[in-house]
C-alpha cells in the first residue's frame, strides 16, 4: 500500500512541476518543461529530429501509421473509451492520444484510462520519433516487448496502473533520453535489472507495487539526476546500498513495504535535497544517519533507531 502522504508528496512536488504548452497544428499538448527541455525541442516545427538534431530515425509516416494500426487491433480498440478518429482517413495527428511533427512522425501516443487491454505489440519499437509513450490506468497486459529499447528518442515511459508482468527488459537501459520511467501497480517479477543504472537523464523511476524481489542493484546509485525513488511495496530485501547515497538530487525516496535488513547506510545522510524518506517496519538494525533528522516528510521519525 502506498503510504498515507505519498500521494499528496508526488502530487505538489514531481507531478506538479511546470508545464509549457506547445501547439502542433490544430492539436495542443502538454510536455513537462524537463521534456520540452530535453526531447521536445525543435521536432514539432522544422521535421528533425527530436533535441534539433539532424533526422536519422527508420521508418516514414506509412509505418507510423502501421505501428499505430497494429497497437489499435492488439488493444482491442473498438472497446476504447475514446477511439476518435482512429482508422480512419484522418491524419494521425487528429487520431486521439496522437501527436505529430511536421514531418509526419509521431512523437506522441498517450491513451490514459481508456480501457486498453491486451498486450503491447511490437511494432512500437518502429516508431523511432516517439517521445511520449503513455497507457497508464488501463488492463494492458503481457510482457514488455523489447522492442521499446528501440525508441532512442524515447523521454517518457508511462505504463503504470495495467497487468503486465514478466521481467523488465535490460535493454530499456539504453535508452538515453529517458527521463521518466513508471511502472508501478502492475504485476512485474524477478529482480530490477542494473542496465536501469545506465539511463544519464533519469528524474523519476517508479516501480512500487509490484513483485519484484532481490537486492537493489547498487548500480542505481549512477543516476545522477534522479529526484523520484519508488520501490516502496514489493518483495525486495536485503540491505539498503550505500551507493543511493550519490544521488544528490534525490528529493523523494519510498522503500516501504519491503524487508530490509543491516544496517541504514551512513551515505544516506548526506543526501542533501531529501525532502521524504520512507522505510517503513523492516529488520533495520544500527542508527539512523544524524543527517536524515528534520527530513520534512516520511516515516524517519517513527523508525525505533536512534539517531547515529
Amino acid at each position: 500500500m502506498r503510504s498515507p502522504d505519498k500521494e499528496e508528496t508526488l502530487n505538489s512536488s514531481f507531478l506538479s512541476a511546470p508545464f509549457a504548452v506547445v501547439f502542433i497544428g490544430v492539436l495542443a499538448l502538454c510536455c513537462s518543461a524537463a521534456v520540452l527541455l530535453s526531447a521536445c525541442g525543435g521536432s514539432s516545427t522544422n521535421g528533425t529530429a527530436p533535441g534539433g538534431t539532424s533526422a536519422t530515425g527508420a521508418g516514414n509516416p506509412a509505418t507510423d501509421r502501421a505501428a499505430l494500426v497494429a497497437f489499435y487491433h492488439a488493444m482491442d480498440g473498438d472497446n476504447w473509451t475514446n477511439n476518435t478518429n482512429w482508422l480512419s482517413d484522418a491524419p494521425i495527428d487528429e487520431w486521439h492520444g496522437v501527436a505529430t511533427n511536421s514531418a509526419g512522425r509521431v512523437f506522441h501516443l498517450r491513451l490514459t484510462d481508456n480501457q486498453l487491454s491486451g498486450e503491447l505489440p511490437p511494432e512500437l519499437g518502429s516508431l523511432s520519433y516517439l517521445i511520449v509513450l503513455g497507457t497508464t490506468d488501463n488492463q494492458v497486459s503481457g510482457e514488455i516487448p523489447a522492442e521499446l529499447a528501440n525508441l532512442t528518442y524515447l523521454a517518457t515511459l508511462e505504463l503504470s496502473g495495467n497487468q503486465l508482468s514478466g521481467e523488465i527488459p535490460p535493454d530499456l537501459g539504453n535508452l538515453p533520453r529517458l527521463l521518466s520511467l513508471r511502472l508501478g501497480d502492475n504485476q512485474f517479477s524477478g529482480e530490477i535489472p542494473p542496465d536501469l543504472g545506465n539511463l544519464p537523464r533519469l528524474e523519476n523511476l517508479s516501480l512500487e507495487n509490484n513483485q519484484f524481489s532481490g537486492e537493489i542493484p547498487p548500480d542505481l546509485g549512477n543516476l545522477s539526476n534522479l529526484e523520484n525513488l519508488d520501490l516502496s511495496g514489493n518483495d525486495m530485501e536485503g540491505e539498503i546500498p550505500p551507493e543511493l547515497g550519490k544521488l544528490s538530487e534525490l528529493k523523494r525516496l519510498f522503500l516501504n513495504g519491503n524487508n530490509w535488513t543491516g544496517e541504514m547506510p551512513s551515505e544516506l545522510g548526506r543526501l542533501s535535497n531529501l525532502e521524504g524518506l520512507w522505510v517503513g517496519s523492516s529488520r533495520l538494525t544500527g542508527c539512523i544517519p544524524e543527517g536524515l533528522r528534520g527530513i520534512p516528510s516520511g516515516d524517519i521519525e517513527s523508525i525505533s533507531l536512534p539517531f547515529c
